[in-house]
């Protein structure tokens, strides 16, 4: 089972609670919610004001209503994503859901804690992450390593929070060696 970021906090859950999958790879996941909300908010205060401006757009995604602002929004957010810049053109061919993203902002991304019950995860686990992930940071992916027996951590040089994109080959090899020797 594969999730990145969001998908990552419900992979955590999953090999927590669940553990049925063959294999957990946790991409750009987190530890708890209250620290992932601390190193949010520590990357952008170290961002100043364009840091204001990504905070901004994730207070606006709770009214967002046309296709176009969703876009906007979108595209305030890619610098706190990526280590370097975005590829030109990047997220232009996304489907906007402006209801979807509104009802998340709204409602929130639930408030959870894995640190007591990673011990407990039996099946093999990769926790990727990208060196300079402002969002699920290398912080939070050590802690996710050090708590689940006989887990992997991969840092992924030179890539923010969409590493997958940013460094597209070092990611698709590490998963694929990963899933490889463990399924």
């Amino acid at each position: 089972m594969l999730g990145h970021s969001f998908g990552a906090i419900i992979t955590t859950y999953h090999a927590t609670e669940l553990g049925t999958a063959a294999a957990y790879v946790i991409s750009a996941g987190g530890d708890s919610s209250a620290s992932l909300e601390a190193d949010v908010a520590a990357a952008l205060e170290a961002l100043g004001d364009n840091g204001k401006v990504i905070a901004q757009s994730w207070e606006d995604e709770k009214t967002v209503e046309t296709d176009e602002q969703f876009k906007q929004l979108l595209r305030d957010q890619l610098p706190f994503h990526f280590h370097g810049q975005a590829p030109l053109g990047y997220g232009e061919e996304a489907v906007p859901s402006p209801e979807v993203l509104r009802h998340f902002a709204n409602a929130g991304y639930g408030d959870f804690d894995y640190g007591p019950k990673l011990n407990d995860v039996e099946k093999p686990a990769l926790v990727i992450v990208g060196e300079y992930d402002r969002t699920t940071t290398p912080r939070a992916a050590r802690v996710l390593h050090e708590g689940i027996p006989r887990s992997e951590l991969v840092v992924v040089p030179e890539a923010g929070h969409l590493s997958f994109v940013e460094q597209t080959d070092a990611y698709l090899s590490t998963v694929r060696n990963f899933l490889a020797r463990t399924t």
